[in-house]
This record gives structure tokens, sequence and C-alpha cells, in this order.
């Protein structure tokens, strides 16, 4: 469903500036907001993963990546990380490429074993710009280690002995949210 949000130019641009080292707060991207109301028709947008994970770092007071290590990735015993300096196997990573000029290049994560420099300036302050760790798809992880995560979707949110979402989260979000 169309939540008010939108990819555009001035997401693009706040994309740039947010990985340039000085992350603008959340709130500047006023012009990524649409004035449809949400639900009144569908629009994919990368941005509303931006302001979900910006709202898990407000009332936690944790860095979405740490949020979500210490709450899904350590419970499922998973290798998990949205930020690539932080993986311990870094010379396993597979690298992301685009087919340009006439020849496979690699477009992210290409280190050659060599760990990363953190994409999260050291000073960054939970709940300003939960898009430094690209909750909308940055997260790296073995297929091995998101099927932990998916037997435990597939569990009503529970793996082993414990939970790691409420039922009733899980049930919403197997409600069809846009049906043509």
């Amino acid at each position: 469903r169309v939540s008010g949000l939108k990819d555009n130019q001035a997401y693009a641009d706040f994309l740039s500036r947010t990985f340039s080292g000085a992350p603008p707060a959340l709130s500047s991207l006023r012009p990524g907001f649409t004035r449809r109301a949400p639900g009144k028709g569908f629009s994919y947008s990368n941005l509303g993963y931006g302001l979900i994970g910006t709202l898990v770092e407000k009332p936690s007071g944790d860095r979405f990546g740490d949020y979500a290590k210490r709450h899904i990735f350590d419970p499922l015993g998973m290798k998990a990380s949205f930020a690539a300096a932080d993986l311990p196997d870094i010379e396993r990573l597979a690298a992301l490429y685009l087919w340009k000029r006439g020849a496979w290049r690699a477009q992210a994560d290409d280190f050659r074993g060599r760990r990363p420099k953190s994409l999260v300036p050291p000073r960054y302050k939970p709940g300003h710009n939960g898009i430094v760790y690209a909750p909308h798809g940055g997260i790296r992880v073995s297929v091995l280690d998101l099927s932990k995560l998916l037997r435990a979707l597939m569990a009503n949110g529970t793996h082993g002995k414990g939970r790691i979402l409420k039922e009733k989260t899980v049930r919403l979000m197997r409600e069809p949210q846009w049906v043509v």
C-alpha cells in the first residue's frame, strides 16, 4: 500500500548525503512524502524501511544494526549484519556485480578479503537517520542463516525455546497489503 512516502530525486540526494559521512536527520526529507493518504494505491518505497529503522532506534536507544544483532541475529544463531565491516568472515562475502560497458563490474562489497571501513559514522546518534544501516536491503547474510529467520517466521515468531516476534506481529506481516 502507499504509505505516503516515495522514492524520488530528493530521496536519491538524501541517500548521497547520508553516505557522505555526516548523515542528515531523516526529518529533513520532507520532499519524500506524497499528498496521498496511506493505503490509497501502490508505490514501492525504500524510504519506508529507513523510517522503520529510525523508529526502532528512537525508543530503544540502540543503533539499528546493534538492535537487529541483539534481538534477531544472535538469538537465531545467525552470522548476519547490516554493516559489512562487522562480519567475521569478510573474505567469504560475495560482491554484487553490474553489467556495464560490456563487462561485469563489481559495484558493491568487492572488498577482496580486506575489512572495509564502516559506513556508519563513529558519532552517529541512534534515532537520527536509520538509513545508514540500509534496512531497505543492506543485510549481509548467507542463505543458510537467512533460512533460520524464515523458519522463525514460519513458526509464528518462535525459535527453539525463544521468541523474536509477537504472534500478532507475524500475523500482520502475513496479511495481504495490496491486491490487484
